[in-house]
């Protein structure tokens, strides 16, 4: 009996070794349909947008997180989402209703749209992302860095000063995937003026969360590291995700 499945990415394949024993391995090439990689790359992109886990996105109304998996990572065996699935995915990641069966479709390719109109109090309210400034970032992180030097100075209660740089490591690590997914990608060469301040978010331990190691490795990736063993199966996925920030930010130039 096959016991466990080894995926890495070559172009719009996949190289599927089986594995069953030390002595019995089996190589076969098989292919994720559009249709799944399609929806895949729209729903990773949409919870990332929100701000959710996937878990939050099941409390929200959504499948489950094990299916939600599946969904974001496809294999050759995954099967399409049955509709009522698809309808879950909508309520949990806030689309329009038919939206997910729509990209499973190929209808809406382009991506959901919502319809614009006037919105309930509750509705306007409800958004867990903004847009910030870049100078309110980095004016953020020099105040903080300040703080946390004097806290120490003065001997204050170490967990204040942990939660703080626990925070402002979560803003900068977005902030370096920003600057990365603009600079960085499969065959670019990372310039040292920007490699050396985020050198923190390339060379930290893995943690043991496997949303934050998902965040962790795709910034290594766009950095230009190789990922080995089972984190190839990411590449896909990154590659997806890298080239439609690349044509959001072109589209935004352009206006």
């Amino acid at each position: 009996m096959w016991d466990r499945a080894d995926i890495s990415s070559r172009s719009e394949r996949r190289w599927v070794t089986i594995v069953g024993s030390p002595s019995a391995t089996v190589s076969i090439m098989a292919e994720v349909s559009d249709d799944l990689r399609r929806l895949a790359v729209a729903v990773t992109e949409r919870r990332r947008v929100l701000g959710l886990t996937r878990v939050e996105v099941k409390d929200r109304g959504g499948p489950a997180d094990t299916t939600l998996a599946r969904i974001e990572q496809p294999t050759a065996t995954t099967s399409p989402p049955r509709p009522s699935t698809l309808r879950r995915l909508d309520v949990g990641l806030e689309w329009p209703e038919g939206t997910a069966a729509g990209l499973l479709a190929g209808v809406n390719a382009d991506g959901p749209h919502s319809p614009i109109g006037s919105m309930n109090l509750s509705d306007a309210l409800n958004f867990t992302t903004v847009s910030t400034p870049v100078d309110i970032i980095r004016e953020l992180v020099r105040v903080s860095d300040a703080m946390l030097i004097e806290l120490t100075d003065l001997g204050a209660a170490a967990p204040s000063a942990a939660d703080l740089r626990r925070v402002i490591q979560k803003l900068t690590a977005v902030y370096a995937t920003e600057v990365l997914e603009r600079v960085g990608g499969p065959g670019v060469s990372i310039p040292p003026a920007i490699e050396v301040p985020f050198r923190p978010h390339l060379t930290s331990p893995l943690s043991d969360d496997q949303e934050i190691r998902r965040e962790q490795l795709y910034r290594r990736w766009l950095a230009g590291a190789r990922l080995t063993g089972q984190d190839q199966h990411y590449i896909p996925d990154f590659e997806a995700r890298w080239r439609a920030k690349r044509r959001d930010i072109m589209l935004r130039s352009t206006f």
